[in-house]
């Protein structure tokens, strides 16, 4: 069971939901206006969900391989590689998983005949990879980099129906996979700048070059905030100009889970000044991500 923290196995939960909320929402409303072809039957649908996750995952170790002198520092208590598992095994476990799921993602592109679905997985290893060994210690090119990747797993999805999802664009939930998609970008881009304000002692120690240690704890934090403010008005356009709720239920959620939490992560952050500070605000924030899924699948 302890592996299962290594790849994050509760994220992951996360992932496969995601898509198959999309894709489960991508079908009620193509079948709703008499469109039923679909690239992706049964099988070929879980196995590309199963090869987003082995691309998760492969993220997940080769970033604690990376990492593991700064976590000594950072979260020694969640430490994996060389306590739970050898740093050598860790890397064979990293080439397993991506050689598995190159050749998923082979089959399935000759399966749905769609070859673009060839290129997704090899980019999204590699950005992985760069992001882990090089652009991690880098100030904010590693927090785009995360941050387009959370918005790319419910977009895998939508490049592999590519004509279904285009012939729905007058619809309801077109717009709301969009909105989906910004707000995966900028939630996750505001937990990334708190994780780095979070864990800047041992990345100074480390010679990282994140936002805080170049710039200063101050401003970082006000760049976050910059963020989480550029969020909450994607929330209220959302909310005056497109939403249209049908159950009171659903606008107490969006009021309580989502703007009303956003308000609290941006003042909690603007007054924070310790590491638990950043922690509690990092933790709430991957509340309101999972808010984010609950209110898609609500709709």
């Amino acid at each position: 069971m302890k592996w299962l923290g290594l790849i994050r196995f509760p994220n992951l939960i996360i992932v496969a939901l995601t898509q198959g909320i999309i894709f489960f929402q991508l079908y009620l409303t193509a079948k709703n206006e008499d469109f039923s072809t679909f690239l992706l039957s049964n099988t070929n649908l879980i196995l590309l969900i199963f090869t987003t996750i082995l691309i998760a995952a492969t993220g997940y170790i080769i970033n604690d391989i990376v990492d593991y002198e700064i976590d000594v520092i950072n979260k020694p208590e969640k430490l994996f590689i060389n306590r739970i598992i050898s740093e050598p095994n860790a890397w064979h476990l990293y080439w397993g998983l991506v050689g598995i799921g190159m050749l998923i993602s082979i089959y399935i592109a000759f399966q749905t005949n769609t070859f673009r679905l060839i290129w997704i997985y090899p980019l999204a290893i590699l950005l992985l990879y760069l992001y882990s060994t090089k652009f991690k210690k880098e100030a904010f090119i590693g927090n785009l980099i995360v941050s387009l990747f959370c918005a790319f797993v419910p977009g895998i999805i939508l490049i592999a129906e590519y004509e279904i999802w285009q012939s729905i664009a007058h619809t309801h939930f077109y717009h709301l996979t969009i909105a989906y998609l910004i707000f995966a970008f900028f939630s996750t881009i505001f937990r990334e700048i708190v994780k780095d304000l979070e864990d800047q002692e041992g990345d100074s120690r480390q010679n990282c070059r994140t936002l805080p240690i170049i710039l200063g704890e101050n401003i970082a934090r006000w760049i976050g905030v910059s963020f989480g403010l550029i969020l909450l008005i994607a929330l209220l356009f959302w909310l005056l100009k497109v939403e249209i709720f049908t159950t009171i239920g659903q606008q107490i959620f969006y009021y309580l889970g989502l703007l009303s939490l956003m308000i609290y992560l941006i003042i909690r952050l603007i007054f924070a000044k310790s590491k638990q500070d950043y922690h509690h605000i990092s933790t709430f924030t991957k509340l309101l991500m999972l808010n984010g899924l609950i209110y898609l699948a609500l709709f």
